[in-house]
């Protein structure tokens, strides 16, 4: 089935460390993802290749039960 799952992220930096990281869990879900509930932790790296493309990319691990 389809739906929408909707989740809240707490990601903070530390002084001085290369990346963030922090907690997510799940809000609400919708039509299969209805009842939703899970969370789990994340951790960011911080990349910069020049021109403007600069960010960060977070892994996300954790469980969604149904």
């Amino acid at each position: 089935g389809s739906g929408t799952l909707t989740i809240r992220v707490d990601a903070a930096t530390i002084d001085g460390a290369p990346g963030d990281q922090g907690g997510w869990s799940v809000v609400e879900g919708t039509g299969a993802w209805e009842g939703a509930g899970g969370g789990g932790r994340l951790v960011g790296t911080y990349y910069d290749n020049g021109d403007d493309d600069a960010g960060v990319v977070d892994v996300y691990r954790g469980s969604i039960n149904r």
